[in-house]
């Protein structure tokens, strides 16, 4: 006989679900918004009533699985690094607000206080400045498709998918010795992406930019970034046919000194060095990348991440959520144990605002995903189911808490 949800929280809950009885339960999950209801009608019949959000929390995530066709999953505490299904206590997938770890206050959240017509900010968008080499700039949004420029050696395109495309021109005797650089840049509310002479495919994040020549010569292939930057490095062959031509990518941060190398062959990985951020954090997921910092060096391997934090802590990371990490590029925001501060600084990019804090930061951490096609004023009412306040004039948000 097909057991009630009730019955089913408990046996997720303790574990004792099989798998088809799990699937049944996240199934039930992702096909009603009114999720958070049922839980906690759940739990007032349930021998976890009288917990607290974080004991609660724990034994959630203590039977999280990796997905729907795993039937276990290594035990964490709290927001484990996992994937898709790993989110389904706390978010309905697909929905445009997430329920927070922190509970009681679903009902209680009230309008975000507008000023200035900023319940109307959009999200961002596909939006970007190119810089050719000769000074002239193109705004990528507002120009047509087709042939954009010709540069030294190469042919500039804008798809109709909206991205930028270089083709390689073929050599007409010899390499120019003259050297032609092109960057492209994404500023608030922004991001685009593009393909690379090499075929190499890059994806920038809001606040963003890579500077790189418009044909690679025959010994490297090398790129200066800075922002958010997503790789998938195309392997290609040194003009002999007997090597591997490296991809060397120069993360530049003059603010806070923290200049690092990035050298690879043929990769996926994902770079996230905004100014503003306490670490760069270098994140692996397919290949081997080489990381050079000063003096020291070391090497990644698929599903690490390397920090290189500015108080001069560098550390490697092997357990990381790939899920929040490729949020951006997949069009989401995904929040796992996310502090409130590291939140905003998503929405200051993204929604182009600026945000201010009245009193003290409040402590707290967020988990869920939102998409990032959502308004503002979406956003920041999710987040108002939390014990914050809002205040948005023009474009500022004030964080009361």
């Amino acid at each position: 006989m097909m057991k009630n949800f009730e019955q089913l929280f408990e046996g997720w809950m303790a574990g004792t679900l099989s798998k088809e009885e799990v699937n049944v339960f996240l199934d039930r999950l992702e096909q009603t918004s009114a999720y958070p209801n049922l839980i906690d009608a759940a739990l007032d019949n349930s021998e976890h009533k009288g917990l607290g959000n974080v004991e609660l929390m724990e034994k959630l995530y203590s039977r999280i699985l990796v997905s729907k066709d795993t039937v276990q999953a290594p035990v964490r505490k709290l927001f484990p690094a996992a994937v898709k299904w790993a989110a389904a206590i706390l978010v309905f997938i697909g929905a445009a607000t997430a329920w927070w770890m922190i509970r009681g206050h679903e009902d209680t959240a009230v309008p975000v206080v507008t000023v200035n017509g900023a319940d109307q900010l959009l999200p961002g968008g596909d939006r970007a400045i190119l810089l050719l080499s000769n000074g002239e700039k193109l705004i990528l949004d507002s120009v047509a498709n087709g042939q954009l420029a010709k540069q030294e050696g190469a042919l500039i395109y804008k798809s109709e998918e909206g991205q930028l495309d270089y083709k390689q021109q073929a050599s007409t005797g010899g390499v120019s010795e003259k050297i032609a650089y092109n960057t492209l840049f994404t500023p608030k509310g922004g991001q685009y992406k593009l393909t690379l002479p090499d075929g190499t495919k890059v994806w920038l994040n809001a606040g963003s930019s890579i500077r790189y020549p418009t044909v690679f010569d025959h010994t490297e292939r090398k790129v200066d970034i800075t922002g958010e930057v997503y790789f998938e490095v195309a392997k290609v062959l040194s003009e002999k046919g007997n090597r591997k031509k490296p991809f060397k990518v120069v993360v530049n941060d003059l603010s806070a000194n923290r200049d690092m190398e990035i050298e690879v062959l043929g990769t996926h990985f994902n770079v996230n060095a905004y100014a503003n951020e306490p670490a760069i954090r270098t994140t692996l997921f397919e290949g081997s990348v080489r990381l050079k910092k000063d003096k020291d060096k070391y090497l990644l391997q698929p599903g690490q991440q390397a920090q290189f934090n500015t108080n001069g802590e560098n550390k490697i990371m092997s357990e990381i959520n790939a899920e929040e990490v490729l949020a951006w590029k997949n069009g989401l925001f995904v929040f796992d144990h996310t502090d409130l501060q590291t939140v905003m600084r998503q929405l200051e990019r993204w929604y182009d605002v600026q945000v201010e804090y009245r009193g003290a930061v409040p402590d707290m951490k967020f988990g869920g995903e939102i998409p990032r096609n959502a308004r503002l004023q979406e956003v920041l009412n999710t987040l108002q189911k939390s014990k914050l306040r809002f205040i948005t004039e023009g474009r500022k948000i004030i964080v009361i808490p």
